[in-house]
């Protein structure tokens, strides 16, 4: 194995590593250690809510300590009129937390199309300290994120 492929190959799975721990932590409410997942000025995009970790992890907190949890759920009745309204790329996300209370964003990127090309775009620009190409400042997802 090339030098260049172990490099490459310890990267991905250290990002694994992080993401299986982000996810671990949080559905287990062990906060203290969820926190050590993130950057000090890392940031949530969620379908329920953008801010800082912090104010990410103090909402999870409270939306534990009021019951809510993650379930995996064999069969659902569903409302078809409520779950048409969201995007189709998280649609059946936005019912169920619609669904226990929360406001949800409706205009996150989807799975494909121009909003998340242009996500990824400026989250690469980002990495490099560059501005979002051919993003006007007032449309950069990433930058406004941070404002």
């Amino acid at each position: 194995m090339t030098a260049a492929l172990d490099e490459g190959l310890r990267d991905r799975l250290e990002i694994r590593e992080l993401v299986e721990r982000w996810v671990v932590l949080r559905d287990a409410g062990d906060w203290e250690r969820f926190r050590a997942v993130w950057h000090d000025d890392g940031r949530m995009m969620a379908t329920w809510t953008q801010g800082t970790a912090d104010e990410f992890i103090a909402m999870s907190k409270a939306g534990w300590e009021k019951g809510v949890r993650i379930h995996h759920v064999a069969r659902l009745e569903l409302d078809r009129g409520l779950l048409a309204r969201f995007p189709e790329g998280y649609r059946h996300l936005a019912y169920l937390q619609t669904r226990i209370g929360y406001d949800v964003k409706l205009d996150m990127p989807g799975l494909h199309g121009p909003e998340v090309e242009a996500l990824y775009a400026s989250g690469a620009a980002w990495l490099e300290g560059l501005p979002a190409p051919g993003i006007p400042p007032e449309r950069d997802p990433l930058r406004n994120a941070l404002q």
